[in-house]
């Protein structure tokens, strides 16, 4: 996941591995597995 700087820019701030669901170009995120991760920089920041 990635938090907005500036325009154009990003920050790499929370990162989860899911070994199945998809293939090197598509995947399909599994929210079971990756819903905490998904959720944290909301949480941590206040933003939505």
């Amino acid at each position: 996941m990635g938090e907005a700087v500036a325009p154009d820019t990003f920050r790499g701030v929370e990162a989860s591995v899911q070994r199945a669901g998809g293939t090197a170009t598509s995947f399909v995120r599994d929210l079971g597995h990756h819903g905490d991760a998904i959720r944290a920089p909301y949480r941590r920041t206040g933003h939505d």
